[in-house]
Order: C-alpha cells, then sequence, then structure tokens
C-alpha cells in the first residue's frame, strides 16, 4: 500500500503553527520573543501525478530500509512581518 502524501503548503503551515507558543504571563520566568526561525528537516517529496502537485510530508520512519530512497531536506526561515 502506497502512502498519500499532503501537499507541501500543509506541511508547512503545520510547521508554523507548531513553533507559535502561547506563554502566560508569569513572574517567574522572563518573557522571551522570538522573531525568526530556522528548520530544517528531511521531507518526501513527490509530484501528484493526476494534477501535478508538488507533494510533500516529514518521512513515516525514523530508520529507512535499502528499498526506501533518501529523503530530501527541506530548510525554511519562519520571520516576523510587519503587518
Amino acid at each position: 500500500m502506497m502512502r498519500h502524501l499532503r501537499p507541501l503548503g500543509d506541511t508547512i503551515a503545520d510547521l508554523a503553527d507548531g513553533v507559535i507558543v502561547q506563554m502566560k504571563p508569569d513572574e517567574a520566568c522572563t518573557p522571551v520573543r522570538v522573531t525568526s526561525l530556522n528548520i530544517s528537516i528531511p521531507i518526501d517529496i513527490s509530484i501528484a501525478p493526476e494534477d501535478g502537485a508538488f507533494l510533500g510530508d516529514l518521512p513515516l520512519f525514523r530508520r529507512r530500509t535499502a528499498f526506501d530512497p533518501e529523503p530530501s531536506h527541506l530548510t525554511i526561515t519562519l520571520g516576523e512581518a510587519p503587518s
């Protein structure tokens, strides 16, 4: 059975949502404001044969067999932009 990858944009959006941390003000800690973040991750990519969409998702397993192709690597920078 073949694994279905999701669109690369959805994967990147989930990564961005995962790094947004909402902290409650606490007198015991000093607030930290992150304005940018660099992420470099392995990613399985493919082109959908039916519509040519670019698909990309995190590897399913941490260890690969000799039959599995090597994952690509995606490096993105998430940064704060003025609104």
